[in-house]
């Protein structure tokens, strides 16, 4: 059962604490070094030029400094992390700067500095805030939960789930992620792959893009270890790329021997004694198979003999 009142009470007591520590750690890294050199503006007029900067001219690396300096002002007063007795109106700036900030991050390919501005942005979500509801709430919510998944944080992923309500989860931009993690623990990486084209926001392909890597170095792994030689037109469909020159550079990433249009895969951990086998199918196209020591072919025609007589069956 999702969002119980426990489960989100301690969600939120953690979060704030987050927040806390963040806003502490930047503050002695960031923030309290560089006061004296930030030109005095007002926290209105600072907030408005962000605004313009992202809005309007869509210049992430602008919003850099003036995200500081707002920073900066929001601590002076006290609402960079929300409590109920602020102000409503800092708040909700202090809330949306953030938000900006979160996806400034993105689109400057910083997925830490996403997360960091996600968990000092967590708690202006809070009800007991009394604050209206942000159209971007459940957008970023999404993001983080994919962040979640492209870092291969899936302990954190569901604890972050056990803090949702019911109601939570029906939003598309959610229900795209539990979707993704479902595939991921089904093994069908060919859907995850597909719902790239189906991500509900462009900010959504960084990290599905970040995602998908994550496959093919887990991709790259079992590769190494079941084949000696593959094909780079078998590759391309294995690890989800576009075209063989995705896959030469994949391949030089990993420090695979490409010639002749092939992977020639290490022999690390093979013995003197294994011996390469190639079956039919995987001999028609050059696969070559590292041996396991177990009777492959047959255990294939086996299988293959099971799936004639079900067939029959049905």
């Amino acid at each position: 059962m999702h969002g119980s009142d426990g489960t989100r009470a301690a969600y939120s007591s953690t979060a704030l604490t987050y927040a806390h520590s963040s806003l502490e750690k930047e503050s002695k890294s960031e923030l309290t070094t560089r006061t004296s050199s930030i030109e005095i503006m007002s926290l209105e007029s600072t907030f408005s030029e962000l605004k313009s900067a992202f809005y309007e001219s869509h210049d992430h690396q602008r919003c850099q400094p003036l995200l500081l300096k707002l920073k900066v002002q929001l601590a002076e007063e006290g609402v960079l992390v929300p409590s109920p007795e602020a102000p409503h109106a800092k708040l909700l700036i202090a809330r949306e700067a953030l938000e900006i900030g979160a996806y400034t991050a993105i689109h400057l390919t910083s997925p830490s500095t996403f997360a960091r501005y996600f968990t000092q942005l967590s708690p202006f979500y809070f009800p007991s805030l009394g604050l209206p509801a942000s159209e971007h709430q459940y957008p970023l919510t999404g993001l983080h939960l994919l962040y979640l998944l492209s870092e291969s944080k899936i302990a954190e992923f569901h604890i972050f789930l056990e803090s949702l309500a019911e109601s939570d989860l029906e939003q598309k931009w959610l229900k795209h992620a539990v979707m993704l993690e479902r595939w991921l623990m089904e093994g069908s990486y060919d859907r995850v792959w597909r719902a790239r084209n189906e991500a509900p926001a462009d900010e959504y392909l960084f990290f599905m893009d970040m995602l998908m890597e994550t496959i093919r170095n887990e991709i790259a792994e079992c590769a190494e270890r079941a084949y000696t030689v593959l094909p780079l037109t078998n590759a391309k469909q294995i690890f989800f790329l576009e075209d063989e020159s995705s896959v030469v550079d994949f391949a030089n990433e990993h420090e695979w021997d490409v010639r002749d249009s092939r992977i020639y895969f290490p022999a690390a951990g093979a013995t003197d004694g294994d011996a390469m086998m190639i079956d039919g199918d995987a001999q028609k196209a050059g696969v070559a198979l590292k041996s396991t020591g177990l009777p492959t072919e047959k255990m294939i025609a086996q299988t293959l003999e099971y799936a004639r007589e079900l067939e029959q069956i049905v």
